[in-house]
């Protein structure tokens, strides 16, 4: 099994994609951007190793709360 670097889950958020949604930042970017949202997910070594069935288990749990939404990964790029 494939583990991802999470550095966090926002589980019910409006602002990254239609609708409410789970968002799911990755962690670990070389990118440096000037304006970056997230420079705390820039670390490669801060994260909490999950695979997609750990998140998706989450997601399920809250599933009905997602009106019109889904899942969104940001972060590190």
């Amino acid at each position: 099994m494939v583990n991802g670097a999470i550095h966090s889950i926002e589980s019910f958020g409006s602002v990254d994609g239609p609708g409410v949604r789970m968002v799911v930042f990755v962690q670990g970017c070389i990118m440096r951007c000037k304006y970056c949202h997230n420079p705390d997910t820039w670390r490669f070594y801060e994260a909490t190793q999950m695979s997609v069935d750990d998140i998706i288990q989450q997601y399920l749990q809250h599933q009905s709360y997602y009106k019109d939404g889904g899942i969104t990964i940001s972060g590190g790029e």
